[in-house]
């Protein structure tokens, strides 16, 4: 696997300013609740970035360039808390006729391994926003409870850090750092409502990211803090 240091080298200019050793996702979950280590994950959407795909067009051709919006059958014992369902509104009549979480796991595999041999590249970066305090663990640890393995060549990365360091120039506060605040700050009066569902939430971080001011230093900042 290539390392972060590799891929930052690569980075050169804003005409070519992504890998191309690497596929970048933008992803998003909804979930039963807040606890990494409990709840689970009952909806999720991940779409290839714009932004890889216009410098690369040529390498992905026949696989979809989204993934979702899936729904997920709650692991047996756990119940959506309400402070979720406010949210997201997701009902359990709908998740009663979901995937379980293996089997949406095997088509979501599939989807990596898919884009993987079509681009011939085997490194994928996830990004979300928030990714690293939940997103991240909240994918991981449900992987551990069902004793599946993450696919090769997946790193992370979040929007989050990078708009909070000052290294990469934008040094956001720490009461400026949700989503929603990102939003209206950068998309004024084109911002849309936030409706916690997956694939509406991915699709405004994309806008974030295409309207961040500096999208050469976002993504370097992704590919640099990417664990």
């Amino acid at each position: 696997m290539a390392d972060a240091t590799t891929d930052v080298e690569l980075i050169a200019d804003n005409k070519s300013f992504l890998p191309d050793n690497t596929i970048v996702l933008f992803y998003d979950e909804e979930t039963t609740g807040l606890d990494t280590t409990k709840d689970c994950i009952i909806q999720f959407c991940a779409k290839v970035s714009p932004h890889w795909l216009e410098q690369f067009p040529h390498l992905l051709k026949k696989t979809s360039l989204v993934f979702g919006e899936s729904l997920i059958k709650p692991d047996a014992g756990v119940e959506v808390q309400e402070g979720a369902r406010k949210f997201h509104k997701i009902s359990d009549d709908s998740l009663s006729t979901a995937d379980s979480f293996t089997t949406w796991f095997g088509k979501f595999v599939n989807w990596i391994d898919d884009l993987q041999e079509e681009s011939g590249v085997t490194n994928v970066l996830m990004v979300a926003h928030n990714n690293f305090r939940f997103d991240m663990p909240m994918l991981e640890n449900q992987c551990k409870r069902h004793q599946l393995e993450i696919p090769y060549g997946i790193r992370h990365s979040d929007t989050l850090k990078v708009f909070e360091s000052s290294k990469f120039g934008f040094g956001y506060k720490r009461g400026e750092l949700g989503l929603a605040k990102i939003a209206l700050k950068l998309l004024g009066e084109k911002c849309p409502v936030q409706t916690h569902t997956a694939c509406d939430d991915v699709d405004l971080l994309i806008e974030v990211v295409k309207n961040c001011g500096d999208v050469l230093s976002m993504y370097k900042g992704l590919h640099t803090l990417s664990t």
